[in-house]
């Protein structure tokens, strides 16, 4: 029984649901999250962006490997490593950060509310942070300054006031 033969890998696999019911208690239900985390822990660049592509989530897992890849380089930093592996990892987070900045700019175009849904959405497999705390915590700027984010914090600022041409007039 090869693996290539083997039934479970014939099925497919929704976002969502354990991979198999034999998996001894340990369903992915989100595997491409999983192995998009194990790529950037193991400096995976090529293999972490593949799988940045696959599932759902895709502004999240772009801050969030923004975030490790952050975190590794500060850390190799203060390790006085002394090969190129911090500014690999810096520009690997740059990489990263570009795309998320990239994503909320296409998504803007296309559609402005949704978007600022989208970054005010309680993530639940991200410890139930959204993509602006992440874009926040990451010190990723340009995201933050963005059109759709200031227009959003405006809005949050204001209590989503009505505030449209003569709102003053009764």
């Amino acid at each position: 029984d090869s693996i290539c033969e083997n039934e479970n890998l014939q099925k497919p696999c929704t976002p969502g649901t354990p991979a198999s019911e034999d998996d001894n208690g340990r369903p992915f239900y989100y595997p491409f999250n999983d192995l998009l985390l194990w790529a950037v822990l193991m400096k995976r660049q090529k293999m972490a962006l593949f799988f940045w592509q696959c599932g759902e989530e895709s502004m999240a897992k772009a801050l969030v490997a923004k975030c490790l890849y952050q975190a590794m380089s500060s850390e190799a930093r203060q390790w006085n490593i002394f090969d190129d592996t911090a500014d690999k990892l810096t520009a690997y987070s740059k990489e990263f950060g570009a795309l998320a900045v990239e994503l909320l700019d296409k998504t803007y175009k296309q559609n402005e509310i949704m978007t600022m849904k989208l970054l005010t959405y309680q993530l639940s497999n991200w410890s139930n942070l959204t993509c602006l705390k992440l874009a926040v915590s990451g010190k990723l700027r340009i995201f933050v300054s963005h059109a759709c984010t200031q227009k959003l914090l405006t809005d949050i600022w204001n209590g989503r006031l009505n505030l449209g041409k003569h709102a003053w007039f009764k």
